[in-house]
């Protein structure tokens, strides 16, 4: 008797360039059959610089959410459909999308400590954003009245510590600190604040 006859697939057409509808941190993209059977497996591959792509779905499915994305990224799509021998198309065209710019989370628990010789020590916990590039320290001078508008200091995130310069001795002085993100956008919290004494010994 004879053995079963392999069976021979055409291939696949290639897909449509894939199309997106972008949400804060996730995008929602979504493409075509274009022809091809209803089974048809379809492989989404993304990159950030138009060379170095990776697969990050692949079902029958024409569309999939692709989350979390980060902030003020451009990212890059194409599809591939992949035929009954498992040999995929070539890539579609391509889909550029930016996502949204947002300003980040705030840093948190800033605490203000007397040092020796007039001086004030800060420590802070991080944003817990991506993206952050920057902490704004801002203080009152001993006025009571927080200036916003020019920074005591402008620090790298890899830093989550400030010691001031020597102050004039006084009983309050009041801090606060923002962070700044690569989107170029500041957030504008009003309550990550802390005092200290100025104190001589």
């Amino acid at each position: 008797s004879m053995g079963p006859v392999g069976s021979t697939y055409t291939a696949a057409a290639v897909p449509s360039a894939p199309t997106a509808t972008v949400f804060l941190s996730s995008a929602l993209v979504s493409w075509t059959a274009n022809g091809n059977p209803a089974a048809t497996l379809f492989e989404i591959e993304r990159a950030s610089d138009v060379v170095t792509f990776s697969r990050v779905h692949r079902s029958a499915a024409l569309q999939f959410l692709d989350s979390p994305l980060a902030a003020c990224l451009t990212y890059i799509y194409r599809a591939k459909a992949v035929n009954g021998s498992g040999i995929p198309t070539a890539p579609s065209d391509i889909l550029t999308l930016t996502t949204s710019a947002r300003a980040p989370e705030p840093p948190s628990n800033l605490r203000a400590q007397a040092l020796s010789g007039n001086r004030i020590g800060l420590t802070w916990d991080p944003s817990p954003s991506d993206g952050v590039t920057e902490y704004r320290l801002y203080w009152d001078q001993g006025s009571g009245t927080l200036d916003y508008v020019t920074p005591l200091a402008v620090l790298p995130t890899s830093v989550t510590a400030h010691v001031t310069g020597i102050l004039t001795s006084s009983p309050t002085y009041r801090f606060a600190l923002r962070a700044g993100n690569r989107c170029g956008l500041l957030e504008e919290n009003i309550n990550v604040q802390a005092t200290a004494p100025s104190l001589n010994s």
